[in-house]
């Protein structure tokens, strides 16, 4: 990634800023215990630079600053859902924890169980959700066809048969799941399945951008692939709920307050005659 040794001190000084959050309750997950979330501290939640030599382009790979935040590992508990976990990690895909927990809250109010979500129509679960959640439609389609494809192989609707399997097995098969995204199975492996992988949408790719913690060239699956490659895999569930924080806060804040990124303008392409068009 270009200028990846500056994103990363800039990473670290940002997860440091964010400081502490409100241990976070999502559904089918236990409630976490405080002292596995972030803390400002001296040891850095950064991946220790690779003994590789930097290229010339892209820098020290992962080198981060020690003032950033203590990031404990969060060990499997018991009595996780990875399906639940599923369910609202498509939810939470380019949306704000707040939207996400009312949303499944709607869902679970009008259905018997994850099996009768299976069967409703997209635009069933579209008037649950409301029309005006972010790209509802989409979502819908999405979260009946990850559903359906669950049902198919299982003959029910659950992945618990995931829970102690073999990683590898594990994410081949949350990947291969019709429907899904890769910010929604990056979330599941890492959650429930003990697998480092850091979620990324475009909402937090363009608030990063906007920081000016990563270049406006970048897209998501290289800064997925990044943010990987920085964070411990240790502080990777903590890191997410830290970033998740700070998009909901972004998102909360007045609109005179948010700012707007603009796509770089496409590269111009010379033409036979070398002329830029």
């Amino acid at each position: 990634m270009k200028n990846a040794s500056v994103s990363a001190k800039k990473l670290g000084a940002l997860l440091k800023s964010i400081g502490s959050v409100e241990p976070p309750t999502f559904p089918g997950m236990p409630a976490i215990d405080e002292s596995l979330l972030p803390r400002p501290g001296s040891a850095s939640t950064i991946a220790p630079p690779a003994p590789s030599s930097p290229t010339p382009e892209n820098g020290a790979s992962g080198a981060g600053p020690s003032h950033a935040p203590t990031l404990k590992p969060v060990e499997a508990r018991p009595g996780i859902d990875p399906t639940a976990v599923l369910i609202m990690s498509m939810l939470l895909w380019e949306s704000t924890t707040e939207k996400a927990l009312a949303a499944y809250d709607r869902l679970m109010d009008h259905v018997v169980d994850f099996n009768d979500l299976r069967v409703c129509m997209p635009h069933e679960t579209l008037d649950l959700i409301g029309p005006r959640y972010p790209r509802a439609l989409d979502r819908c389609q999405r979260l009946r066809a990850m559903l359906r494809n669950i049902y198919l192989r299982e003959h029910a609707v659950n992945l618990d048969r995931l829970i102690g399997s073999g990683k590898r097995e594990a994410k081949r098969y949350v990947e291969s799941l019709e429907g899904i995204v890769p910010y929604v199975a990056a979330r599941v492996q890492l959650l429930c399945l003990g697998v480092h992988a850091i979620p990324v949408d475009d909402q937090l790719r363009i608030h990063l951008i906007e920081a000016e913690v990563i270049d406006a060239a970048t897209e998501v699956p290289e800064l997925s692939n990044w943010l990987g490659s920085q964070i411990k895999p240790a502080d990777g569930a903590a890191t997410h709920f830290c970033l998740q924080s700070w998009i909901d806060e972004i998102a909360a804040r007045p609109a005179d307050q948010k700012k707007s990124i603009r796509k770089p303008a496409p590269r111009k392409r010379p033409t036979r005659s070398g002329a830029k068009v």
